[in-house]
């Protein structure tokens, strides 16, 4: 079962959902096929994915805990295992356990990638880099690693660097808009904002609702002068979010305030470990 963490490919997931009856409905019935075949592990890794995309994460741990029982040198498994307590919150766990991971499948991207999440919500940024950078050359695809890669490097204070791998994340998913508005931002604070500017319109056409990207290109184009444009900006942000009292008037010449705290993690709401 060492292909269990790609177990589901996207359509699978959205034809199972569907056809479930929503995602908790779908994974209720594949933990149920699973327990009919105590043996099949792929079966319980399939229901361990979907309990953790239904926020079930203690179910998820359990069907992993029933795999690694009868196969403890499971790379997929404790991977999987990881990211479940990693969307948990248990970051120092999900460490451990994909580390784990990466000693019994030195090629499984998926472990990499879910350590550099956890490491960097411990504060360590610079094992997260690493861990993602390891990720991408296992699998150059990988968009998330790439947005991982540069937040660990805007929070070491690498600001260009940390655009251009946001820059890479788009190139990959275009329509991943909080990269956008994290080169953004990391443009602006490089002192870069006719780029960043043009970070912000793109991320804004993508998402629109969000106040923070509206607030973020105000800054940008008050630094520039442009302070009617930013007024706009200002009033489109407290549209959005009317009770956010970080989406204040940019102050002129102001750098963009920070996205996320000065070690790790980012102030988003965004889903994730």
């Amino acid at each position: 079962m060492e292909g269990a963490g790609d177990a589901l490919a996207g359509d699978d997931v959205k034809r199972l959902i569907k056809e479930g009856g929503g995602i908790r409905e779908c994974a209720k019935r594949l933990e149920r096929d699973a327990r009919r075949a105590p043996y099949d592990h792929a079966s319980y890794c399939r229901a361990a994915l979907m309990q953790t995309g239904a926020g079930r994460y203690g179910r998820a741990v359990r069907l992993l805990r029933d795999v690694l029982r009868n196969d403890p040198d499971n790379a997929a498994a404790h991977a999987m295992m990881g990211t479940a307590y990693a969307y948990a919150g248990h970051h120092a766990r999900a460490a451990k356990l994909c580390s784990r991971a990466i000693r019994l499948n030195p090629r499984l991207p998926a472990a990499y990638h879910v350590r550099g999440k956890a490491l960097a919500r411990l504060g360590r940024s610079r094992a997260a880099l690493r861990m993602f950078r390891a990720a991408v050359r296992l699998d150059p695809g990988d968009y998330g690693s790439y947005e991982g890669m540069g937040l660990a490097l805007a929070t070491s204070g690498r600001h260009a660097r940390a655009a251009a791998c946001f820059r890479k994340a788009v190139a990959i998913e275009p329509r991943a808009a909080f990269s956008m508005m994290l080169a953004g931002y990391c443009l602006g604070r490089a002192g870069r904002y006719e780029d960043a500017l043009a970070e912000f319109d793109r991320a804004i056409e993508a998402a629109p609702g969000i106040s923070f990207m509206h607030y973020l290109r105000g800054v940008s184009l008050s630094a520039l002068g442009r302070h009617a444009e930013a007024a706009a900006s200002h009033e489109a942000a407290a549209e959005a979010d009317p009770g956010n009292p970080s989406c204040g008037p940019p102050r002129r010449s102001a750098a963009p305030r920070p996205v996320w705290p000065s070690r790790g993690g980012t102030a988003s709401k965004r889903p994730g470990p």
